[in-house]
C-alpha cells in the first residue's frame, strides 16, 4: 500500500477516536507517552472513506474540554516563518509525536515514540493534519514512509521513569525531508550562556488528558526555570508556570538559540506532576540531553554513510 493510501486509512481511524491521552498509571508521573485514542466516550459519528485530511473540530474534540495543543503555546500556521522547524510523526494506531531533523533523511525523537513495527509510521511534514490548514494525505510531498528505526539500546520501555535511560530513537526515512527544513545541530552545553531560553515545538497536546494533538504549537521556558543535569544525562523542566510539554510533545526538541542558531539541547522524554499543579503537564517535565549522547548518534548514523552537522 502507497504512503497516501496508508495514510488516508489511518485518518479514519483517527476520526473515529477522540483525541485524549492514553489513561493509565504511568502518564501522571511516568513518560509522556504518544497521543493514544483508546476509544470514545460514544458512538462515533461515520467516518468519510475518502477522507484526506481531519476536521479541525476532531482534532481539538476531547472527554475534558476543547483546548489546541502545547501547553502554553501559541498556534502555528502555514506561512509562519515556524512552520517548518518540527516534523509530525504518526503511526496506524493514531499515536502522534514530534520529531527534529538532523540529517537530511534522518530524524530524532524519544525511543518510547519508536516501538511499533516500521512500516506503520509516516513522517507529516506540515502544521496540522486538519483539512483547515491544508493537510492533504494524498499530497506526496507532505508525507513519507519510514525506511528504518534505531532505538537505544540502553531503552526499557517498562522501565520506571525515573530509571529510564536512553530514550532517544533514529527514524530513517524513505525521502528527503523537504529542503525548507532545517538541519540541526546538537548543541553542546558550554557553549550556552545564562540566558539561554528554551524553546519548544511540538503537536501535543496543552494538557494532562486535555487531547488536540496534531496541531502544531510554540512555546518558551526561560533559563530560570530548567537545569541541565550532565550526570543524569538529563534536562529539567519546571512547568508550573503554564509552558512546556505535554503528550504528543514527545520527541520533539528543547531548542536553545547558540551563535544566532537554534540547535537541540535534549528530546523530551516524560512529566510529572509537582505539589503545585496535579495536572502532569503543568508540573515537572525530564528531557534528554543529546550531547550526552552525540557519539551514539554519530556511530549510528556513520554506519549508514550519514553525518552530524558539526
Amino acid at each position: 500500500m502507497s504512503a497516501d493510501l496508508r495514510l488516508a486509512s489511518v485518518l479514519i481511524v483517527f476520526l473515529i477516536f477522540s483525541s485524549c491521552s492514553k489513561d493509565d498509571s504511568k502518564n501522571a508521573m511516568g513518560r509522556v507517552p504518544p497521543l493514544q485514542k483508546p476509544g470514545p466516550a460514544q458512538p462515533p459519528r461515520s467516518p468519510n472513506p475518502n477522507a484526506h485530511c481531519i476536521p479541525e473540530s476532531d482534532l481539538v474534540k476531547t472527554t475534558v474540554e476543547k483546548s489546541n495543543g502545547i501547553v502554553g503555546g501559541e498556534r502555528i500556521y502555514p506561512g509562519n516563518a515556524d512552520a517548518k522547524r518540527v516534523v509530525l510523526l504518526f503511526d496506524t494506531k493514531g499515536a502522534i509525536c514530534t520529531a527534529t531533523p538532523i540529517a537530511r533523511d534522518v530524524l530524532l525523537t524519544a525511543a518510547h515514540c519508536a516501538q511499533g513495527l516500521v512500516k506503520n509510521y509516516l513522517a507529516i511534514f506540515h502544521t496540522a493534519l486538519s483539512c483547515e490548514s491544508g493537510f492533504d494525505a494524498r499530497d506526496v510531498a507532505m508525507v513519507s514512509s519510514v525506511n528504518e528505526m534505531v532505538v537505544h539500546e540502553a531503552y526499557i520501555d517498562n522501565a520506571p521513569a525515573n530509571e529510564l535511560v536512553g530514550d532517544l530513537a533514529l527514524i530513517f526515512l524513505k525521502k528527503d525531508i523537504p529542503v525548507e527544513y532545517p538541519i540541526y545541530k546538537l548543541a553542546k552545553p558550554a557553549q550556552m550562556t545564562l540566558e539561554n531560553s528554551i524553546y519548544f515545538f511540538g503537536y501535543g497536546a496543552i494538557g494532562y488528558q486535555m487531547g488536540s494533538s496534531g496541531m502544531l504549537r510554540k512555546t518558551e521556558l526561560p533559563s530560570s526555570k530548567y537545569t541541565i543535569d550532565q550526570t543524569q544525562k538529563k534536562v529539567l523542566l519546571d512547568q508550573t508556570s503554564g509552558h512546556g510539554v505535554c503528550s504528543g510533545d514527545s520527541g520533539g526538541p528543547g531548542l536553545v538559540s547558540i551563535d544566532g542558531e537554534l540547535q537541540i539541547l535534549a528530546v523530551n522524554s516524560y512529566v510529572s506532576s509537582s505539589p503545585l499543579s496535579s495536572d502532569a503537564c503543568k508540573g515537572n517535565a525530564t528531557l534528554v540531553l543529546t550531547d550526552s549522547y552525540r557519539d551514539w548518534i554519530a556511530v549510528k548514523l556513520a554506519a549508514r554513510n550519514r553525518y552530524l552537522r558539526q
